[in-house]
């Protein structure tokens, strides 16, 4: 069996990269076109009619992001931990992965208009923080290796 290593292999990198890109893109306009993006329609203004397409696109990214954060949770994070290399910035990219997770089911099945409002604002942050954390804990791995 070969030994876990903390870098990944290209496969997982690039499914992972298509997975979050898909998502984090395919999540902005979707939140933009749905709050900006109302069109004339026949009988007055209604939403864009994207916006179902996005959501399914974005839905089929998340599930791929959610594979590679299962990979992450199981292979890197470990193997990371024991290391005790750039724990800080994993801990947050981790954070806002579970968040993003939890706020994702939360949306799904949440009934009440209230609350669904409040738990798009923080799905929002954690997805557009998430990109940040991951390019922060790779800077400080490599910064590490030098």
């Amino acid at each position: 069996m070969k030994r876990i290593e903390l870098r990944f292999p290209k496969w997982a990198r690039l499914a992972f990269s298509i997975g979050f890109l898909v998502s984090l893109t395919t999540g902005i306009l979707w939140f933009c076109l749905g709050r900006w993006g109302d069109i004339e329609g026949e009988f007055g203004p209604e939403k864009h009619p994207w916006l179902g397409v996005l959501a399914k696109l974005h839905g089929a990214g998340a599930f791929f992001a959610l594979i590679a954060f299962g990979m992450i949770w199981a292979a890197h994070v470990p193997v990371g931990w024991r290391s005790q290399l750039s724990r800080k910035s994993g801990l947050f990219t981790i954070a806002c992965g579970w968040l993003l997770i939890i706020t994702a089911y939360s949306l799904y099945y949440c009934g009440s208009d209230d609350w669904r409002s409040r738990i798009v604002w923080v799905h929002l942050t954690a997805g557009l923080l998430l990109p940040v954390s991951i390019v922060l804990h790779v800077r400080q791995r490599l910064r590490q290796r030098r």
